[in-house]
């Protein structure tokens, strides 16, 4: 028998055996399914990728799934019009397409899609934090890791007031209509996506914004800020594990050329800079009392006793900032968490022992940002073969507890359940407590260890200080200054009355002196309170008129187009009765237009694909269908007969138009093809997914 009919005999003979065979299973035996741990990578909201970790030592000894989330970055993730054509957060939306998936389809990997821990850094943990508080979010994880991120840090989120000049930004930089804004996004998506991302990222920090101001065709993604969204306890309750390392931004501190900390001027410089950032108002013309807010901060942080020692004050500002950026706001974000969920806080404050971990790190430095990354994804055993042995036996071990602490959580929300003999209690507003781990132990904190104090100084008394400094920057404004001018009108005649008073008085008064000194005093009077209305008038209409200094003369998204008109003895050489309408950078050169048509599309200017667009739309216009609101009042004339259950109508007859699919036009591509994800299905919770696409109503 040949070796080919040996291998048929046998297979028949095993089939027979399996065919006889019976299995039994349990009625109600289920296995358990295994936590699934989301990760959301870092960088800023404008670079990053889902490959940056290698999560094989978390999966393979931890016994957990690992699902890593690619999400749009910089401008395709975060430019919004701030209407209904582009309304921000389409990044922040694919983690919740994610979400949607993983509460799907995860079962079928072995992973229980009622414990789902979502867990990310630096952005990505501000994404956990957005994922909190945002309904699209709910209900899809069950328990979340903010790790060297926090939502409730400064300027974390944008708003629609600072948005609307990075929209005159893009616009101006891409030489497209500022308005309408689908002609905006139309010029757009002709430019290539390289140049997107390469013009698109210096021209603002992109990042998520608040959107239930402008946003009225699907509920926002995030109605307000995080900060007042907490404050009132719109969050969901889930368990939470997040923390810091004790010198995030220490490297932005290191110097190339020496190691000699910082001086005194650029200790107070900086700090400055830093609490400037916070007192910036956008009504430039009001008043701040910034040195009342700069002197409680410096009187908070200054060394005592006096030193001149540089090593000492640069220890001091990096504590004055990770009490601030990072510090404070976890103890902020815990307070507000641990009145209806556990919540564990750590601080990281343990340096590699390894030499090859720390190369190129000065030895003042401690644990620099991503630094706990190493552990968290057992980076000592994923080095090469021959740099396995580099690797200090003590980093190994405790990227081992770290993991283990890690999955604990996410198994059970708890980080200390199993396999760790680690104090770990949960924080408490009466008992607040972090977990400190560095190289000597893991121990919770004490008041040696975690400045209490500033926490409550940034949380509680130093908004206090920056809202007294600022009151008088809260006044409403209205669109013509008129409630400025209202109130130093009633200003000036109360004090014109006082004035006459005065006046009278002087006049029936015998001594000369005094009567003269009344008299002085009523005129001066009546001259400052006269001169304080004009000047409040003058410069609330200036408030209301500025305008961006990038904006130029002409205005945003029209460029300026030069008439021509060509001469009589050469006829006209462009159609009987034309005008030749040439763009102002060809500075009147019809030769240089002709030059420029016979690029490649790619290398031609961005200012000549518009004026070029624009020619074609004045010789053969393009008509675009009227997009009423649904808020707008219908005609009574216009309006058919009443028909609530007809297909298609809103709730109206024939006489009022059916807007259809009013974005459908987004399936195609640039290049006019059908989108193949849409002709697979392969969509998110809101369909037809572009680069600046739009999603349906969330239902």
């Amino acid at each position: 028998m040949t070796q080919l009919g040996k291998r048929k005999t046998l297979r028949k003979q095993l089939n027979k055996i399996m065919a006889t065979r019976q299995y039994r299973v349990p009625k109600h035996f289920k296995v358990e399914g295994y936590p699934t741990m989301v990760w959301f990578h870092g960088g800023n909201f404008i670079r990053g990728s889902p490959n940056d970790m290698n999560p094989f030592q978390l999966v393979i000894k931890q016994k957990v799934i690992f699902v890593s989330v690619a999400y749009r970055l910089n401008i395709f993730g975060f430019f919004s019009t701030l209407d209904q054509e582009a309304t921000g957060n389409y990044g922040l939306l694919d983690q919740v397409a994610a979400l949607n998936w993983v509460k799907n389809n995860i079962e079928s990997f072995g992973g229980d899609p009622d414990n789902v821990c979502i867990f990310g850094h630096d952005a990505g943990a501000v994404s956990v934090g957005l994922h909190l508080i945002s309904s699209y979010s709910a209900g899809l994880f069950q328990k979340a890791i903010a790790m060297s991120g926090n939502v409730l840090s400064p300027d974390t989120v944008n708003t629609p007031i600072r948005e609307a000049i990075t929209v005159d930004k893009v616009a101006t930089a891409f030489s497209c209509f500022r308005k309408p804004t689908y002609k905006l996004l139309d010029c757009l998506k002709r430019v290539p996506y390289q140049v997107l991302l390469e013009l698109g990222e210096p021209l603002t920090e992109w990042k998520p914004i608040v959107d239930s101001s402008y946003n009225n065709v699907s509920s926002p993604f995030l109605p307000d800020l995080p900060s007042k969204m907490f404050k009132d306890d719109i969050f969901s309750p889930v368990p939470v594990l997040t923390g810091y390392t004790n010198m995030e931004d220490a490297l932005l501190l290191a110097k190339d050329s020496d190691d000699t900390g910082i001086s005194q001027r650029e200790f107070d410089v900086m700090r400055e800079e830093i609490i400037l950032s916070d007192i910036t108002v956008d009504n430039t013309s009001c008043f701040t009392n910034q040195h009342h807010i700069q002197d409680s901060v410096s009187f908070f942080y200054k060394p005592i006793p006096p030193t001149s020692n540089e090593t000492i004050l640069r220890k001091l500002f990096l504590d004055f900032y990770t009490d601030k950026v990072h510090g404070a706001t976890t103890y902020q974000l815990a307070k507000h968490l641990s009145k209806q969920a556990p919540v564990f806080l750590y601080r990281f404050d343990l340096k590699p022992f390894s030499d090859m971990a720390n190369e190129g790190i000065p030895d003042w430095i401690s644990v620099p940002h991503n630094y706990d990354l190493i552990f968290t994804f057992g980076l000592p055993y994923l080095a090469l073969p021959a740099d396995l042995s580099k690797w200090d036996y003590r980093d190994k071990s405790i990227s081992e507890i770290i993991m283990k602490m890690w999955s604990n959580f996410a198994w059970y929300s708890n980080p200390t359940n199993s396999g760790v003999i680690i104090e770990w209690n949960a924080f408490e507003i009466e008992k607040p407590g972090y977990l400190i781990m560095n190289r000597h132990n893991f121990t919770m904190s004490t008041p040696d260890t975690i400045n209490y104090k500033a926490f409550e100084f940034w949380t509680d008394f130093y908004p206090k200080v920056v809202e007294i400094g600022t009151k008088c920057c809260k006044e409403p404004l209205d669109d013509s200054g008129a409630i400025e001018a209202h109130i130093a009108l009633l200003m000036c005649l109360n004090r014109r009355i006082t004035a006459k008073k005065y006046k009278e008085k002087a006049i029936s008064n015998e001594n000369p002196t005094t009567t003269l000194d009344l008299a002085v005093n009523a005129i001066i009077m009546a001259t400052v309170y006269s001169a304080v209305i004009i000047a409040v008038v003058i410069s609330a209409a200036l408030v209301q008129g500025q305008r961006p200094s990038f904006a130029g003369t002409q205005p945003i998204g029209f460029p300026a187009i030069q008439n021509k008109t060509t001469a009589s003895p050469l006829e006209n050489r462009f159609g009987e009765g034309s005008t030749e309408r040439l763009p102002v950078e060809a500075n009147g050169d019809r030769g240089l237009i002709d030059r420029i048509s016979k690029f490649p599309v790619d290398q031609q200017p961005f200012w000549y694909l518009n004026w070029k667009a624009a020619e074609e739309h004045r010789n053969k216009p393009q008509t675009y269908p009227q997009r009423p609101s649904q808020f707008a009042e219908v005609p009574l004339g216009s309006l058919g007969t009443l028909n609530v259950n007809a297909p298609n109508s809103g709730g109206f007859g024939s006489g009022v138009p059916d807007l259809g699919n009013r974005h459908g036009e987004v399936e195609n591509n640039l290049n006019g093809n059908k989108n193949p994800m849409v002709e697979a299905g392969l969509q998110s919770p809101r369909n037809n997914m572009t680069a600046f696409g739009h999603y349906p109503s969330k239902q």
